[in-house]
């Protein structure tokens, strides 16, 4: 049973070229920002059809947008875009081209975070991004940062 498993894996995992073992991770392009003491919601559950708790103002590389911070908040202007992920506690920001493919993020992105709108956390970051092959030496490579902003 164990050699079943194990080559069911191999063939889930298996991908990108004939001689390599490519994993199947969708790797953050960009940089991640994780907001740092955010408190859940009162009963632990998330209602998307409220209005979001906490919404972020974003300007990156000169372009301003917005997003609710919970999971499925999005917005795109110009060259930018912003997803919110995870558990509702972080976000990722994107450059998009003129064919709508992900590349890479923002030099400088400013972050304000609101809390029912009324603004309590800024802070303005320039991210040092890496180059990572996440999924395997020769399996594709992403642009990515991590930053957080820390709430009170």
């Amino acid at each position: 049973m164990k050699t079943v498993g194990v080559m069911a894996v191999a063939l889930l995992i298996a991908g990108c070229a004939e001689d390599r073992l490519c994993a199947e991770v969708l790797p953050v392009e960009g940089v991640l920002i994780r907001v740092q003491n955010l408190s859940p919601p009162d009963n632990g559950v998330v209602n998307l059809r409220a209005p979001p708790e906490y919404t972020v103002d974003l300007v990156a590389d000169g372009t301003a947008l917005s997003i609710p911070l919970r999971i499925g908040g999005t917005a795109t202007q110009d060259h930018v875009t912003a997803t919110s992920e995870y558990l509702g506690d972080a976000f990722i920001v994107s450059n998009i081209d003129s064919d709508g493919q992900i590349h890479g993020g923002p030099a400088e992105v400013e972050v304000t975070l609101n809390h029912f709108g009324v603004m309590i956390a800024q802070d303005t970051f320039r991210p040092a991004y890496k180059m990572v092959e996440v999924n395997g030496h020769g399996c594709g490579v992403s642009t990515q940062a991590f930053v957080t902003l820390v709430a009170p």
